[in-house]
């Protein structure tokens, strides 16, 4: 029997499927970067819950070490907390100078997929991404459109199996499922606006669902962000639970954009 997957398994699972275009091991904390920019792949990572050695003074230079790292490069530094990444003293820190917790996102799994609730439907599957997804994602995402090269250069850094799935021609909802250690993986799930609640999410899912169980991973997971009510109901009514939380926080001189 196939051990439990727990939250640092799935949080290993989101780095390795998300790959930034540069990483620097700070003492332990990753600092990712990435000109996209989400939140995933480009945020400090505190990679442990434990407070450092040396108590709240190893905190406060480590940080203050991680915010340079990103001034060199011209970026605000912003950092991801979760249950498995929140070194003791690390929370009262940040909030003692200043950063911001801007967005929250849930981290929701699946044990079996039903898809008979699913409706029938044309779902094209894809090793690579076509023109046609290329063109919906760049639709779904500006910063994406806005940086097209460097989209498809981390499409190209992640070494996972990978399926692009879209419906519609032109293609009016897509997503894409990754095999990790810890499920398949969905990201990018998007749906036209004038589509939406028409069955197109829930098809998309149920045929990456069949391409990962052929893959010899039946389980899927998933991240949505706190706000996104429709979407969260949607992965609720097709039995996707909750498993744990984590927010993005941004340095007192930064400004972002939401986003996970």
């Amino acid at each position: 029997m196939r051990a439990a997957v727990t939250i640092a398994d799935l949080e290993l699972a989101a780095h390795l499927a998300t790959p930034p275009a540069e990483e620097v091991d700070l003492d332990g904390w990753l600092l990712r970067f990435d000109p996209l920019g989400f939140l995933r792949f480009s945020s400090i990572w505190p990679r442990e819950a434990t407070a450092p050695r040396n108590g709240p003074e190893e905190i406060s230079e480590r940080l203050d070490q991680a915010v340079e790292h990103y001034a060199q490069r011209g970026l605000a530094a912003r950092l991801v907390l979760s249950p498995t990444a929140q070194p003791s003293g690390l929370s009262a820190e940040l909030v003692r100078t200043g950063w911001t917790q801007y967005v929250t996102a849930e981290v929701l799994t699946l044990a079996e997929f039903d898809d008979v609730t699913c409706e029938n439907g044309i779902v094209k599957l894809s090793s690579q991404p076509d023109d046609e997804w290329l063109q919906a994602w760049c639709r779904a995402d500006s910063r994406v459109a806005a940086q097209q090269t460097e989209a498809h250069q981390h499409l190209s850094r992640v070494q996972l199996p990978t399926v692009y799935v879209s419906a519609g021609t032109p293609a009016i909802a897509i997503g894409r499922g990754i095999i990790t250690s810890a499920g398949t993986a969905v990201l990018g799930m998007w749906v036209h606006p004038d589509h939406r609640r028409l069955g197109h999410a829930g098809r998309l899912l149920a045929a990456i669902n069949r391409w990962g169980i052929e893959g010899g991973s039946p389980s899927m997971w998933l991240q949505v962000e706190s706000t996104n009510d429709a979407a969260r109901r949607l992965y609720r009514t097709l039995g996707f639970e909750f498993s744990y939380a984590y927010t993005g926080w941004v340095e007192p001189s930064g400004v972002t954009a939401p986003g996970c």
